[in-house]
């Protein structure tokens, strides 16, 4: 029995072997001489979780080319590292969540974007997978927008990345209540997008019941659905976890997941106009 227990035992030592870090930095120097984002621009939301799947400079070239193809465009990662983050003409906030002990490389959320946002905070929650685990983090970032006709405008920018681990989605509610507080707040467009773990229906209710007024946007292609771990629980992978939601802008058609092996999610991007 006891040599039994002990595999289940050094997983939850692993699990529980991390540094917690929540807090926000400027990971990577904005642009100078640009002033707010297009009336026209890119959302791009991807979890980049690797595994041993890929390189931080693997999805580092994969984002600069979602770059290049999109210059006007802002970039939610999530679990990703700051090593990914430093893209050309652009810069980034990256909200850390958490270290292994064992390594030297903060995990977190992030928001790349071609102007500097005129303010960033994290969102976090006490609760941590499985309980005592690893802390699961958001970012939100107001920036500055231009309207058609020259006019100036703000834009919400929320990245999520949900906790997953847990059978009653208390855990996710709580990340949801502590967006909606921020979305209430504030008057104007926004976007709320990332892997918010939605692999019931109970924890999708979770997820649009904390966004009234937000319409989410229809993707075309495939996105891969939760992991088999958390299929053991009840999770059913033909649930989408990665999306976007969206508030007071015009999505310019349905949304696009581009394929890639570099992560078992792949990105979806949305192109909106202010109307």
């Amino acid at each position: 029995m006891i040599k039994r227990m002990i595999p289940l035992v050094t997983m939850l030592v692993l699990l529980s072997s991390c540094t917690l870090l929540q807090d926000i930095q400027e990971a990577a120097p904005y642009p100078d001489g640009r002033a707010a984002l297009a009336p026209n621009f890119t959302v791009i939301t991807w979890n980049v979780a690797k595994g041993n799947e890929s390189s931080d400079e693997e999805v580092t070239e994969v984002l600069k080319t979602l770059s290049d193809s999109h210059t006007s465009a802002v970039i939610a990662l999530q679990e990703a590292t700051g090593k990914m983050l430093d893209l050309p003409g652009r810069g980034a906030h990256f909200a850390r969540s958490f270290r292994w002990w064992w390594g030297d490389t903060d995990s977190g959320v992030a928001l790349i974007a071609p102007v500097a946002p005129l303010t960033a905070r994290p969102i976090t929650v006490k609760k941590r997978e499985l309980g005592f685990a690893t802390p699961k983090m958001g970012l939100a970032a107001v920036y500055p927008l231009s309207g058609n006709d020259g006019t100036p405008h703000r834009i919400l920018m929320i990245t999520l990345h949900g906790l997953n681990f847990e059978i009653s989605a208390r855990g996710l509610a709580a990340q949801m209540a502590a967006i909606r507080e921020v979305v209430s707040a504030f008057r104007g467009p926004a976007v709320v997008c990332g892997d918010f773990n939605t692999w019931s229906t109970r924890r999708i209710a979770v997820v649009t019941e904390a966004l009234p007024g937000f319409t989410e946007a229809p993707v075309q292609g495939g996105r891969p659905g939760t992991s088999r771990l958390v299929a053991l629980i009840g999770g059913n992978s033909k649930l989408a976890i990665d999306r976007i939601f969206y508030r007071g802008l015009h999505l310019e058609g349905p949304a696009t997941a581009v394929p890639t092996t570099l992560s078992d999610h792949v990105p979806v991007m949305a192109r909106f106009t202010l109307p």
